[in-house]
Order: C-alpha cells, then structure tokens, then sequence
C-alpha cells in the first residue's frame, strides 16, 4: 500500500516535471490501457528484470498523411533505484540505458500475422535518418495512404481487412523508427548528472506518437527495465507507474501496476562433512563432501541468453540473465551508446563457494562441473578458473577451469550422488581461504533444481596438517558486488561520466549461508590409563613400557611418530600437600621403537629422559601423539622378591576401526579421538 501511494504520487510529479517541455496539453482523445508480466525477482539480485510493461492505446485522430507526428514524454517510475546497464553517459545528455520502448510490436523480420494485423521491422531511432542530434529526437512524418508499403501489404485484400495509413507509422522503413532508448530521468529537461541512487524512473522523451483511431491499436512496450530488489523485502511486489505527456493529453486508465514479485531465491547447504586424522591421509580424490545450491523459486539459476544470435521477439518469455536483445543494432551513436549491447547479460547466472579458517597443510579440490542433486539430468555448470576468478566476489572474465585431475573410481556416495570420474580443479589458498566461481551453462526454468559441486580434501605431500573443527563454507549467487546503481556493463569497454563498471548480473551476499563444522582434523593420539602405580612405601616400584606399534608386516603404510606426554595424578610420600610430578614430556618415538622408566629411577635410555618420580603413588595417563601406542606396567617389592604383578595399559579411546557406512558405530570417549584399543 505504501509503494502504491508513492506511486501515485511520484506519477502527480512526472505530470510537472514533463509540462517544462510542452504547453499546456489539450486532450488527444487516446487512451490507454496497461498490462503487465509479472515475473518472480530474486531478493538476492542487484539487476533483476521486471515484467515488460505493455500500453493498449486506441482512439484520438491519426496525424494526416505527410505531417509531422506530435511528440510524447513517456516515463516509467519504479518503487526502487533502477540498475538497468548504461550504455552512455555524458554530462550534457544525461545516462542513456539499454531499457526500451517498442512501439506496435515490432519484429527482427517484420510480419503480418494474418488479415490486419501487422508488425514492422525492428528500427531504433538514434540508426534511423530521421533522428536529429542537435534535437536528440526522431523528427517522424506519418505515411501516405497509398504508400507502397501499405499496398504491398494489403494486395488481394478484402476491404475489411485493409490496413489504415497509422498501421505503417512504425514499420521500421527509412523514417519510421519503432524502437526508442531509455534514459535514467523523470524530466526532459532534467539537469545532469543524475544522482544514481535517486534513479528510480526511465523516461522514453521525444517519441514520436500518431494516434492510432478508432480503427487500430497502438502497443507501447517498455522492457529492459532492472531494478535493485536487494532494496526490497520477500513476498513485496514491484509496483510501478507510467505516464504520458505531450503537447495533447493521453489517458491512462490504470496507470499503477504490478510488474514483478520479490522473493529469497537460492538456498545453500552442504552434505557429507568429513573427519580427518593428522597423521593417516586421504587416500585418492574422491570428494570428502558437496556444496549445494538449491533454487526456492523457478528459474533462479539462468544461462546467458537462449540464442548467440539474439533474443528480440516482442513479448517473448525470457527465463535468462539477458533481456530484449538485438546483436544487428551494433550502431555505436555518439552520446547514446551502442545499442547491440542493450538487454545483453555479462554472463549467465554464477555461484560462488567460499572457504575460510582452512587449517596449514590442507588442499582443496573441487569437481569443475556440478550435477543436479536428483542424480539425473544434465551437466549444469562448469567452473571458472580460480586464476582469473577473484575468490571473494565471482566476478571475472569467461574462462574455464584447466582440471588437475579426477576424483577417479569412487564407490562412495554423498547424499545419493556418486562422484566417479568427474575432473577437478585446485583451488589456491591464502591465509586459510580460498573460493571456487562456477557458470551456469544449462539450466530448467520448469523445475526446482538443486546443482550439487564435490569437493575433495587432501594433505600436501609430507605435511601433517594442524588441528581443527572451524573450517566454514558459505555460499552465494554471483558476481558479489556492492555497485547498487546503474553501471556499464563489466569488459564491454565503455566509461565516462564517472560511472562504474560492473557485471549484469550481480547479487549481495544473502545470510544466512554459512555452514560451520565443513570438516575438522582431528589429532592422531592415544591416551594410555595405567589404573594404579606406586613407589610408596619405599620399598615398592613400578616400571612402565610403551612401545610405538605403527610398524608392522601388513599391506598399507602406517608409520607414525610422535613425543609421549605423561600426567601424575595421586600423591607424593603419601601426603596431598606434597607437589606433584610434573608433566613429562618425551622425545619423539619412532615407529617400531618403545620408551621404559621407573617411578623411582625415571629412564635409563639417553634418547628418551624422562624423570623419576620417587615417593609417588595413584594413577597415571600417558598421551602420545601416534594411534597405535600400547602400554604395559610391572609392580614389585624391590627385587620382587616377595610380590610382583603386571598388567596392560587401558587405552581410553574409542575403537579407530569400528566403521559402518562410512561412519563410526562407537561413540567417541571423554578423550575425543580414536585409536587402536583391540576391543578390549
């Protein structure tokens, strides 16, 4: 309600501000009527097309035959800022846009659908002879009644079926223009340069317009109209108004309309989260888990445009990033721009993943291609380079990744995907972040899609990567951007006026989409429970053995190596005040060795010191940095003489083998890694 009394008001403005080019208006006797499309917009788009805005105009007298036709102001206003692509700025002229105004339907070929109906040749004014720069309109003169298009046309005709004289005002032949350009402005006469955040109306001025009669319909069509629906909010609709003015009034009987509904789009999740040990690599390029991106209305993801040869059929609809195109209007004029590049996309839809908090020592790898998550369908994307790609905005050149290799014979599947022979590309990483940009290259405007991406995580060769749980990933639509207004369009080489340049199209970053917990590393250990040892009275001691087990006779390497970390936790002489031990830290063990000490002589062997601890008595914890690490202690009178007694260390971890599925059946212990506890 709020936007449609804006505006209402906004038209009452458009009426004072046309009237500084014209006289006061007399009556035309036309009248319009005004329909609209009425797309869904993403609430995540900086650049989102709204629905073309069509005007059924009847009624009025045609301009007699070889006059000059009256000139009309026509203004569109939208709710919020309009981002349409600039194609020239100047300050004299103003900002001209690739939004248009198409006057009777005009086609790329021309037609007449069948008996009085007919649709000219596509014809924009700045390419026509009658265009006058000094003016910076088309001076346009209606057609002769026995014109030889109007004869050729109506040959063999009924009478009935004959076409009037204003059937031809527009049929795109040398001074009679059908297509006109849009310039961001309420006000023929408006001073520039234009705040471009306050742009929120595109004024078609100087068109020439020859009421149509009571015996045809003349059809006004405004396209190419972008707005920012980031300004909006889900479940709004783009209310817009269209005015006329001129030197005789036209009448619009429904001025405000709905062109377009503003909703949340695109919905990101991940599947399949990994654990990795330090010291136990992954082994080959399968993916560890996939980034999805899911569509929450049709369409939300687009290709560029349906044809390289143009897209420019009045009324056509479009479920691309490109709008009303025509590649043959690549007439560069002066202070207009060049129109072939009017409704052109920079590129299609993109996504963007991006990683932080990625611990030292880890690689990523993602699939450059993606699949829809249904597991059926076609390749719906394709990744851009990471080189030519910024990883924080999307924003780049085309230029197709260069794999590095394949996830190769996979068996595994993550949520229901099977990612076997797919290529993959590394992705750099700086300070712990890197992000991968994919392009939409097909896409099924009829369905909700869900495009899956595998991403695959490895350890660089000799690097035992450092612990962590917070690697993230967030992802979004792309190219990010912050440009909110009108801008050139990105690598089309036009600047001027103080203008930005940016890609159509461009999108904020939408939250919430951070997924936490991506995947974690967890460290290799095993935590040794020696239940009871002592070295009181005096005349008791306990020996200790721990041996590094990880070399062995079976296939598949293991070896590891790491320090051995012992707590004392008791008391000293048998007295709670007394000190105790502290933690003692070994030397690194390597595989197929062992450590040994005594509480009351520590350890004997030079390579492995360790401190006595005389007097103590209660249990100890040992915590070495390898997973297959075994304990044993012996408990005896000295000389064990009269009593002596061993056991096994307990190991405190959950099993590091129990595996269902690709997940562990045992829950983890109070030490929160796992090891080789052999069932016990």
């Amino acid at each position: 309600m709020v936007d449609l009394r804006k505006s209402l008001l906004l038209l009452v403005a458009f009426a004072v501000f046309a009237s500084v080019a014209f006289a006061q208006p007399t009556s035309l006797g036309t009248t319009c009527v005004t329909t609209a499309v009425n797309p869904t917009l993403r609430l995540e788009g900086i650049t989102e097309l709204i629905g073309d805005v069509v005007l059924q105009c009847t009624g009025g007298t045609p301009t007699t035959p070889g006059q000059e036709i009256p000139r009309v102001n026509i203004v569109l206003n939208a709710p919020r800022t309009i981002t349409s692509k600039l194609l020239a700025s100047t300050s004299t002229y103003g900002d001209y846009t690739e939004a248009l105004l198409l006057v009777d339907e005009p086609t790329v070929n021309g037609n007449q659908a069948g008996p009085g109906t007919y649709s000219g040749v596509q014809r924009p004014c700045p390419m026509d002879g009658s265009f006058s720069s000094s003016l910076n309109y088309c001076v346009t003169y209606a057609p002769n009644s026995n014109g030889s298009t109007y004869q050729t046309v109506n040959s063999g005709q009924a009478a009935a079926d004959m076409l009037p004289p204003q059937a031809f005002t527009y049929d795109g032949t040398s001074g009679h223009p059908n297509i006109f350009q849009g310039r961001l402005s309420n006000s023929y006469n408006q001073a520039f340069p234009t705040a471009l955040e306050n742009a929120t109306a595109v004024g078609f001025f100087g068109v020439p317009f020859d009421p149509p009669g009571t015996n045809w319909t003349r059809t006004l069509r405004i396209t190419n109209v972008r707005i920012d629906a980031t300004q909006l909010a889900a479940g709004q609709s783009v209310a817009v108004s269209v005015s006329i003015s001129g030197p005789q009034s036209i009448s619009i009987t429904n001025p405000v309309l709905t062109a377009g509904l503003v909703q949340q789009s695109l919905e990101f999740s991940t599947a399949g989260s990994s654990t990795f040990r330090q010291c136990e690599p992954p082994i080959g390029y399968c993916p560890s888990f996939q980034v999805q991106f899911r569509e929450l209305i049709p369409a939300a993801l687009k290709i560029r445009y349906t044809s390289a040869s143009g897209q420019a059929e009045p009324g056509q609809i479009l479920d691309t990033e490109t709008g009303f195109w025509n590649p043959d209007f690549d007439l560069d004029y002066s202070f207009r721009g060049d129109l072939g590049e009017a409704g052109l996309a920079t590129h299609a839809t993109r996504v963007i993943a991006r990683f932080a908090n990625i611990p030292s020592g880890i690689e990523i790898y993602t699939t450059t291609t993606g699949k829809l998550a249904a597991g059926v369908g076609p390749i719906a994307a394709m990744q851009m380079d990471p080189a030519t790609v910024s990883e924080v905005t999307g924003e780049g050149p085309w230029d197709p990744a260069s794999p590095v290799g394949t996830t190769g014979d996979c068996t595994k599947t993550i949520a229901g995907l099977n990612w076997s022979g797919y290529d993959l590309e590394s992705l750099p990483i700086v300070d712990g972040a890197t992000g991968a940009t994919w392009e939409i290259t097909t896409a099924d405007p009829n369905n909700l899609q869900t495009l899956a991406f595998g991403v695959t995580v490895r350890y660089k060769s000799g690097t035992i990567p450092e612990v962590s749980d917070s690697a993230t990933v967030e992802g979004h639509f792309a190219p990010l951007s912050d440009i909110h207004v009108a801008a050139y369009g990105y690598g089309e080489g036009v600047t001027g006026n103080g203008r930005s340049t940016a890609s159509i199209p461009r999108f904020r970053e939408s939250e919430p989409n951070a997924q936490g917990g991506l995947f974690e590393v967890v460290r290799c250990e095993t935590n040794l429970l020696f239940p009871f040892v002592t070295n009181y009275p005096p005349n008791f001691d306990t020996g200790f053995a721990v041996s590094n087990t990880s070399m062995d006779p079976f296939a598949g390497s293991r070896e590891q190596e790491g320090p051995c970390h012992i707590y004392y936790y008791g008391t000293v002489d048998n007295d709670a005040a007394n000190d105790l031990p502290p933690v003692d830290d070994t030397a690194t063990v390597p595989s197929g060795k062992f450590i040994t000490w005594s509480l009351s002589g520590g350890g004997a062997n030079p390579d492995y010191l360790i401190d006595a601890a005389a007097g103590f008595a209660g249990y100890v914890i040992v915590k070495c940095d390898f997973q297959y690490a075994h304990g044993y202690a012996f408990i005896s009178d000295l000389g064990a003489t009269q009593f002596a007694q061993g056991y096994i260390a307990l190991v405190m971890d959950a099993s590091l083998y129990r595996w269902d599925n690709g997940s562990y059946d045992e829950p983890l212990t109070r030490t929160g890694v796992r090891s080789e506890n052999l069932d016990q």
